[in-house]
């Protein structure tokens, strides 16, 4: 099969149905079956709360328990905040100011790898800010892999 072809037969699996995200919380058998009876299509673990060393005993589980395609999702770039009040643990914050920051943690590299050896074909790249980032994602990927660019700085939009 094409490459091309791969792709578009992964994006059809994606359009078809819906996107279920599952954090630790929601790491069991009862939640999985629920959203298959749901019709989701495509079950997408956040990765800002998953840590490499639980991923592959989680995507194990996940696959004794259901055949829909499994997306990780990338904790995508990072911002330390000092002295300027308290920002609550996986909270975003605005800045309004172009600040480089890498698109992909140490956790993300070690996750994607797993997800590669478990063979996912479905990533997202949170916090996109520019192609380059997008394109720093695809160079570790295999060539049909579907990648998710979920663009969330203002830098992303081309104005």
């Amino acid at each position: 099969m094409s490459v091309r072809k791969r792709q578009l037969e992964l994006y059809d699996n994606f359009c078809y149905g819906n996107l279920g995200t599952l954090g630790p919380a929601f790491f069991n058998e009862e939640v999985i079956r629920r959203l298959d009876d749901l019709g989701v299509g495509l079950l997408r673990i956040n990765l800002s709360h998953t840590k490499a060393h639980n991923l592959a005993a989680f995507i194990d589980d996940f696959q004794k328990h259901t055949n829909k395609p499994i997306c990780l999702d990338t904790e995508g770039a990072t911002l330390r905040v000092n002295n300027v009040g308290y920002v609550g643990r996986n909270k975003a914050v605005t800045v309004d100011r172009d600040i480089a920051l890498a698109p992909l943690t140490d956790n993300d590299r070690a996750c994607l790898a797993i997800g590669m050896e478990k063979n996912l074909n479905h990533f997202a790249l949170s916090f996109a800010s520019c192609q380059g980032d997008v394109e720093e994602i695809k160079k570790l990927m295999p060539e049909d892999t579907l990648i998710i660019s979920k663009i969330e700085f203002l830098s992303g939009w081309p104005i």
